[in-house]
């Protein structure tokens, strides 16, 4: 995974305002809360950039595929 460190943005290798990681050791997939852009991330291992596994870019709201400004994220798998 490469991040533009530094660099705020809505990419799928940028951020603005995370406030939250969770891991999924089953797909070593690491999921990071993107508070700004009311969405969360998903970064596959050894990916360049991410994909929104919740929420829309930049689009807040309370609905199914909406968020408004998630703090943080919990991965729960059944074992």
């Amino acid at each position: 995974m490469s991040l533009l460190v530094g660099f705020v943005g809505s990419g799928g290798n940028q951020l603005s305002g995370p406030t939250g990681v969770t891991f999924d050791p089953t797909t070593k997939t690491l999921y990071v809360v993107d508070n700004a852009n009311h969405r969360i991330m998903g970064y596959a291992a050894g990916a360049s950039a991410g994909w929104v596994a919740a929420g829309r870019n930049n689009s807040a709201g309370h609905n199914n595929s909406l968020l408004l400004a998630p703090s943080r994220a919990h991965f729960d798998s059944v074992t």
